[in-house]
């Protein structure tokens, strides 16, 4: 059937991808062979220890394994940021001040920067609510990050415990729970909790609508529920278009029988109100950004794409391009917008000029996605041993990656598919959007739950299921 030739097709591009982040990470010399042989030694440890370990715990039932696991998350990931405290810079430093200023706790640092890059808000807006509450407490946007952690954990659960299983969903919290790259991010103060977690609660909608049941008015509240999210989570990060384009091909290739028997109007019903909630909320928070920020905001992603493609940064942040940067918003009389706009006719020609974009693009997926240590060049202030960390995170990284393929292999065969298959689906329309504009090693963070979940697949579809 043509559905389970599009399974198919995910699955091994799914695979591909993630067996190039490996060939990537070694041939750029970014990661050595004895990460990979440790790797593989933690690979086969998973395949053959984790599921009956997960299954030991699942005797507990659904409820109290939820409960331990939530326990023993909150104390891994915050023990951490109790022992390792890293001190705001960069991003992080950007974020905060923000944050602090939209509190009204700080003077404004000069909005510009916001402006440019309107995604800022969405973070900083909401960490400025607790900054509100609160105060410039201690750690406060880590424990943010830590009940964000939490957020995630439960969503992932829940996913895995209503598409597969009991003992699949306690895997795959207990590898979210172990990946030393998600613990170490929580000590920063960025985004990428956030977003995640959203990604993930918009998933899980999606997956309580493929089972459920009820009239259209039901299906209309969900969409606008949906709409709401998809709309925060691009506020946060610009790729909500991305997860729209992944339920889309979900349902049109992979699960069309859904959309032709009698659910089909609903899941229309749930797209049409998702996508009009979002469309409308987009110039309504345009609006309050521009009395904010005395500008409008800038809407191209001109300057991403210009370090996207600058082959001697290999597409990632670079002192020349933010120089060039700072002297077209120093220039009288520029804006947001046309600052913006320059960088994609800037973007145009440096396209032109590529002469080895293999090359480049190698560069590219490698920082992106070949190992997993971003979260350790953020941290070098705080680490005394930060090779040992980056080693570990890899190692941990590329061991899911090796046992999320042996899964896709096997699934080959099953062709099962489930709303499980919007996180590989969405993870390569990251990666190859990504390909277009500016990498850094964090910005695979939304990938991570797409690799743990296919790492935590083996034993097939409902095989001790608790849902």
């Amino acid at each position: 059937m043509f559905n389970r030739f599009c399974l198919r097709a995910m699955l091994i591009i799914f695979a591909l991808i993630l067996l190039a982040a490996i060939g990537a990470g070694l041939a750029l010399g970014m990661a050595s062979f004895v990460v990979l042989a440790a790797a593989l030694v933690l690979a086969a440890g998973m395949w053959f220890l984790l599921p009956p370990i997960s299954g030991l715990l699942g005797r507990l039932g659904a409820l109290r394994c939820f409960l331990l696991l939530s326990a023993l998350c909150l104390a891994v990931k915050g023990g951490y940021i109790l022992l390792v405290r890293v001190p705001l810079s960069g991003d992080a430093d950007t974020f905060y001040n923000y944050a602090c200023a939209l509190a009204g706790l700080r003077p404004e640092a000069g909005w510009r920067y916001m402006a440019l890059f309107p995604h800022i808000y969405g973070y900083s807006a909401f960490l400025s609510v607790f900054v509100r509450l609160l105060g410039e407490a201690p750690l406060l946007a880590q424990w943010l990050n830590v009940l964000l952690s939490l957020l995630a954990g439960a969503c992932i659960y829940r996913l895995c415990l209503r598409e597969l299983g009991l003992r699949q969903a306690v895997s795959a919290y207990l590898l979210w729970i172990l990946c030393p790259s998600q613990t170490m991010f929580n000590s920063l103060a960025i985004s990428e909790p956030l977003y995640t977690a959203l990604l993930l609660c918009i998933v899980l909608l999606c997956s309580a609508l493929a089972s459920a049941r009820g009239g259209t008015a039901k299906w209309l509240a969900a969409g606008v529920l949906g709409g709401l999210l998809l709309r925060y989570f691009n506020l946060c990060r610009p790729i909500a278009a991305i997860l729209v384009v992944a339920l889309l091909l979900w349902l049109l290739f992979l699960e069309p029988k859904r959309l032709s028997d009698s659910g089909g109007k609903r899941w229309l019903a749930f797209l049409a109100a998702a996508l009009v909630v979002s469309a409308v909320s987009g110039p309504l928070i345009d609006a309050r950004l521009e009395a904010k920020l005395g500008e409008p905001p800038a809407r191209a992603v001109g300057y991403n794409m210009y370090v996207g493609l600058n082959e001697s940064s290999g597409g990632a942040w670079n002192a020349e391009d933010s120089a060039l940067l700072d002297e077209l918003n120093g220039e009288a009389g520029s804006t947001a917008v046309q600052i913006q706009e320059q960088f994609q006719e800037l973007s145009k020609q440096r396209a032109a000029q590529i002469q080895d974009w293999p090359r480049l693009l190698l560069r590219k997926l490698g920082t992106l996605i070949g190992t997993d240590s971003g979260c350790v060049e953020y941290s070098l202030a705080s680490l005394e041993h930060p090779s040992l960390f980056s080693a570990a995170c890899t190692g941990f990284y590329w061991a899911c990656i090796l046992v999320a393929v042996i899964n896709c292999a096997l699934l080959l065969r099953r062709a099962e598919s489930s709303i499980l298959m919007l996180l590989p689906i969405y993870a390569i329309g990251l990666v190859l959007a990504q390909m277009l504009v500016e990498v850094a090693g964090r910005y695979h963070y939304s990938l991570i739950p797409a690799i743990l979940v296919m790492a935590a697949y083996k034993g097939g579809k409902k095989e001790t299921s608790a849902a």
